[in-house]
């Protein structure tokens, strides 16, 4: 199973809450799309007993200190991913023409919207862990073997 999740913007209970569940439900991989913010906030997602993938988004300012903690879990740029036979492109803001892109999967966020959608390929935006904007602090779980998802609000 993975978790798909973004725009945590230093909403510590929220985020501390995902990776316990994470962990607890053994999650193999978990994708942070971008906007972590702070590098106390980064400590957090090393506690993440899987495989760790996460992009800068447009608000992550300590770009130094964030690499510190995250090393090469982290990506300035879109983070292009291969997991067995699955091609994944993971990045913060969404592309202008999600057809063009060659992916299994394409994971996004920014727009702190969910976005669940499946053609060609799988696209998923999993609104917002912090909640700020909406009111829910949600992530997705994915079976990437039958590529079943479920939103999840903490």
């Amino acid at each position: 199973m993975w978790l798909i999740m973004s725009d945590s913007h230093d909403r510590i209970d929220k985020l501390e809450s995902a990776v316990k569940y994470a962990n607890k439900n053994r999650i193999d991989v978990l994708f942070h799309c971008g906007d972590i913010i702070s590098p106390f906030s980064a400590k957090i997602l090393k506690n993440f007993n899987g495989n760790l993938h996460v992009v800068f988004g447009n608000n992550d300012g300590e770009i130094t200190g964030l690499r510190k903690i995250l090393g090469q879990n982290v990506s300035r740029k879109p983070k292009k991913i291969n997991i067995g036979n699955k091609k994944i492109l993971l990045m913060h803001e969404p592309p202008v023409d999600f057809e063009k892109l060659e992916y299994d999967y394409v994971f996004y966020g920014h727009l702190h919207k969910i976005d669940i959608r499946q053609d060609k390929k799988l696209i998923v935006n999993p609104g917002e862990i912090c909640g700020y904007l909406t009111g829910k602090s949600t992530f997705v779980l994915l079976n990437e073997k039958t590529n079943e998802n479920r939103i999840i609000e903490i």
